[in-house]
């Protein structure tokens, strides 16, 4: 027991042998403790070191205009997800655009307008894309999209919004369009050879399949063996609305019942994409600026490929004229606003059902 009552050889400060190995001890502990503390800080700045190591390899390799990653990083990334998909079973697609009118602005307006041009059309179009897809610029005015764990479906839809959404946009100073391509990556998996080959001949084949959607003026998605429509994609219904919030609480019904929707604020816009895309259904307000419910349904039973497509009317009135010029055109519904949501519903769902037959 030392003189202040502590048991003896504890604190390190006992007399004789004692004494002295515990100052050893202490002494001992105090280095290893304050070379731990180095340790953690050295180990602290080396994770800080790596991390913005990583971030900035990966700067390097993203394109600096459009931050998509290169041409490089696109083989390999191919690689690794077929080989993800022949160890365990996973699917996979690519989304491929060329983009069209770039050299139109790069005569009229200059080279760096074109090459901005670009780079709002790869921000445009990453838009459409989920978040953890990665985006490829292969080229000049050519990017690419992985969808892993995707199905053909929702791939074929994803595609087909963003070629059309391109199409719509207002925001270059001449029209710029695309040309798309989709591929499945289970066409590769069972192929001889290493991944890299694989991914080799995928993106050889990205290449061609952008080459026939351009020869088709861009009018479909390509996408391999099949057309979009053969893979079975989401119907398409047409939203002709002027209103936003009607527009946005229909849309989303929609899309929750199945279907993929395009929405436009004003018939003629809505008359000339209808005439590309051939929807499954149209779902018109009878006041719509431009070209109104009905001279917008008459327009579509002039034309042999969309006389017969269904055409949904609403409107803020429902009186006999309206109801008698409505059966004049074949037009089986027609809703009076505000209409139960659950009946317009029900309508689409029948529809979608006996496309889902025919198919």
């Amino acid at each position: 027991m030392t003189s202040d009552g502590n048991p003896a050889g504890l604190d390190g400060r006992a007399d004789g042998a004692e004494h002295t190995v515990s100052d050893a001890e202490f002494g001992l502990r105090k280095i290893l403790l304050a070379r731990g503390e180095e340790i953690g800080r050295l180990r602290a700045l080396l994770a800080e070191s790596e991390s913005e190591r990583r971030r900035l390899a990966d700067e390097i390799l993203r394109d600096p205009r459009t931050g998509y990653y290169g041409a490089s990083v696109f083989a390999k990334h191919l690689s690794e997800a077929i080989m993800f998909a022949r160890d365990l079973g996973g699917s996979g697609f690519v989304v491929a655009a060329e983009l069209a009118g770039i050299d139109s602005i790069s005569n009229s307006f200059g080279a760096a307008s074109a090459e901005d041009a670009v780079a709002r059309a790869a921000s445009f179009l990453r838009g459409f894309f989920p978040g953890d897809s990665l985006a490829f610029r292969l080229g000049p005015v050519r990017f690419a999209w992985t969808l892993l764990g995707s199905d053909a479906g929702a791939a074929a839809g994803i595609a087909n919004r963003a070629r059309l959404g391109l199409f719509e946009a207002d925001i270059f100073e001449a029209k710029v369009t695309g040309a798309f391509a989709m591929l499945d990556l289970s066409e590769f998996v069972s192929l001889r050879g290493s991944p890299a080959d694989a991914a080799a001949d995928a993106a050889e084949r990205v290449v061609e399949l952008l080459a026939a959607a351009r020869a088709s003026g861009g009018e479909r998605v390509e996408s391999g063996v099949e057309t979009l429509e053969e893979i079975g994609g989401l119907p398409l219904a047409c939203v002709v609305e002027p209103d936003s919030w009607h527009a946005a609480a229909l849309v989303e019904r929609l899309r929750a019942n199945g279907w993929e929707v395009e929405r436009f604020a004003d018939g003629e816009t809505a008359w000339e994409s209808i005439l590309r895309m051939k929807p499954d259904v149209v779902i018109s307000e009878l006041d719509v600026p431009r070209l109104d419910g009905f001279a917008l349904r008459r327009a579509m039973r002039s034309d042999s490929g969309l006389h017969d497509v269904p055409y949904v009317l609403v409107a803020d009135i429902k009186n006999d004229s309206a109801i008698r010029e409505a059966a004049s055109l074949g037009i089986l519904w027609y809703f009076k606003k505000p209409y139960h949501m659950a009946e317009l519903e029900g309508v689409v769902s029948a529809l979608a059902e006996g496309i889902r037959r025919l198919s």
